[in-house]
């Protein structure tokens, strides 16, 4: 069976996006009373100087990153109520979306377009988190910039501007959402060990219909410098600098630190190795990734068969540096685990910078299912999984409705 036609795909794709923006506008109009995380981080905003949230650390157990406190008060200084401290989250969600679509669109093709573009915006957990006054929709946010960028860079290495924004956006970032951290420096390795990213790539691979660009050889050493010297040298200079101006203090500050480990302590492996199997199965199936619903014991299988059949999908077709990009950040995740420094899974808000690389795999697995039942099953198979992706939009709305209620 041929692809959609582009007119019904076009229709498909701006009904998702236009549903995504509405279900987090209405949780935002829904205007719930701030809960016990966002009141501490709100009044840590408040009732602090900006040097003090540049350095920390935060009363009251709160961590966040200093540039997302400064934003939290500017809006403290200029509104002052509810409305107005959760307006950068929500701003952050409606661009996520935005920015999303357009990924997809350079991406993808046909039905992983929208099905990827589904699971992004029907999600629980990002629209939950569009709606409070907390840095994990700006996570999201940045996450999905930088992601966006790498596949321009991907897609046609022979444009320095995406290296550009690169250099400008990923250094910054750090600074309002930690988590950041492992998508730049994924980014920075992609860029440094592909011979692409200075000789010139092939095509990409038939999956994308990616162009075959190669570089010109008059223009190259500009890209080079960038690539090598400049992106690398500002992201390390950025992140030590962080290191030691804010996260340095929030370390040393015992209460808050072992109150942060305490609650991580689900994402970090056990000391037996012969348990790390088990421990990482329950951690690709568990809540920590619940895209677009799921929970603890196994209630994520779903996303991860998806997830899994991506990843294969990806590497039949040749897509391998597609591949790189879309699992670093969570191979870096992973290490980060295992050195007891972030945790792997355990809670979704605390890792919904993997949202991207997840949807995009988890559309790319639904696709090549789709294919292996013909043409009617295929047929079959799609309608299945949209109705699927609109009920979760739909209960969304509905839990959320039934919850102000009460």
């Amino acid at each position: 069976m041929p692809e959609r036609r582009p007119s019904k795909l076009i229709r498909w794709l701006a009904g998702i996006v236009l549903a995504g923006l509405l279900l987090r506008l209405l949780r935002y109009g829904l205007h719930f009373e701030l809960f016990v995380d966002e009141a501490f981080l709100v009044t840590n905003a408040m009732e602090s100087g900006y040097r003090q949230l540049l350095r920390g650390p935060l009363a009251h157990g709160q961590v966040a990153p200093p540039l997302f406190l400064w934003l939290i008060r500017w809006c403290d200084a200029v509104g002052g109520d509810e409305w107005t401290l959760r307006l950068p989250s929500l701003l952050a969600g409606l661009g996520s979306v935005f920015l999303f679509a357009r990924t997809c669109r350079l991406l993808l093709r046909g039905s992983e377009r929208w099905l990827a573009l589904a699971v992004f915006s029907m999600s629980h957990v990002p629209i939950l988190q569009s709606s409070r006054a907390k840095p994990y929709s700006l996570d999201l946010f940045l996450a999905t910039l930088l992601t966006y960028l790498g596949v321009c860079l991907l897609l046609k290495p022979a444009r320095e501007r995406p290296l550009a924004w690169l250099c400008v956006v990923a250094p910054l970032a750090l600074w309002f959402s930690y988590t950041t951290a492992f998508v730049s420096a994924a980014l920075a390795l992609l860029v440094a060990a592909s011979p692409s990213a200075s000789r010139g790539s092939p095509r990409m691979s038939q999956g994308t219909g990616a162009p075959d660009v190669s570089r010109d050889p008059a223009v190259a050493g500009v890209p080079t410098l960038l690539e090598r010297v400049v992106f690398p040298s500002l992201l390390v200079a950025s992140g030590l600098a962080l290191y030691v101006a804010n996260i340095l203090p929030t370390i040393g500050n015992l209460p808050t630190m072992s109150g942060m480990m305490e609650f991580w302590a689900s994402g970090f492996p056990p000391g037996n190795p012969l348990h790390w199997p088990w421990w990482l199965l329950q951690a690709q199936t568990g809540r920590g990734f619940a895209w677009p619903v799921g929970d603890q014991h196994f209630a994520s299988t779903v996303t991860f068969l998806f997830w899994a059949m991506g990843v294969g999908a990806c590497w039949r077709r040749c897509d391998r540096r597609l591949l790189v990009l879309l699992l670093l950040p969570q191979a870096l995740l992973l290490a980060a685990a295992f050195c007891r420094l972030y945790p792997y899974g355990g809670n979704l808000r605390l890792i919904l910078f993997l949202g991207p690389n997840l949807a995009i795999l988890m559309a790319i697995g639904a696709r090549w299912l789709s294919r292996r039942f013909g043409h009617r099953g295929r047929d079959a198979t799609l309608r299945i999984l949209t109705g699927s992706l609109v009920a979760v939009g739909l209960g969304q709305l509905g839990l959320a409705l039934h919850a102000r209620s009460r």
